[in-house]
């Protein structure tokens, strides 16, 4: 009697262990991404850099998407209603955007101004993941969103 109990005793924690890593906490995101593709835009004067554009899908209201971290430091950017192609500012409805950022902004600028030295002054709030990562808020607080595979795309044709 006393081996058997003594198994019961030591078997009890490794099941009840195994059935505990098999129940895992789904993680529900208010962001999906539908697509990301990348732009290399250039004309006869400069080379004016890598446009993204981002099309996703809103599930919660009340979500403001404010940039785009590429590593070194966030990029403003630009989110515009799909349908309309209206640009919306503040907090978004449930529903499908455009997200367009320009990862090469700061470097169009002349060296006088402060916004080509911020990537010293900014310290990564998490671990970068991905190409890249959406950075939004969700009611008070900061969210980010990995995106791990951009297509490439033509730039568009100049007109004559």
């Amino acid at each position: 009697m006393n081996k058997g109990f003594f198994l019961l005793i030591l078997m009890i924690p490794i099941f009840s262990n195994s059935f505990a890593f098999k129940k895992k906490r789904k993680i529900k995101e208010n962001i999906s991404i539908e697509k990301a593709e990348r732009m290399i835009a250039s004309n006869h004067v400069r080379n004016k850099g890598r446009i993204y554009e981002i099309v996703v899908n809103t599930k919660m209201k009340n979500i403001i998407i404010d940039s785009l971290w590429f590593g070194a430091t966030p990029v403003p950017c630009d989110v515009y209603d799909f349908a309309t192609q209206q640009k919306q500012v503040g907090k978004l409805p449930v529903g499908k955007y455009l997200i367009r950022a320009n990862q090469d902004l700061y470097k169009n600028y002349s060296n006088q101004i402060d916004s080509t030295s911020a990537y010293i002054q900014f310290q990564a709030p998490t671990i970068m993941k991905g190409i890249l990562m959406i950075m939004y808020w969700e009611n008070t607080n900061r969210k980010y969103m990995p995106i791990y595979h951009v297509t490439d795309k033509p730039q568009k044709p100049l007109r004559n």
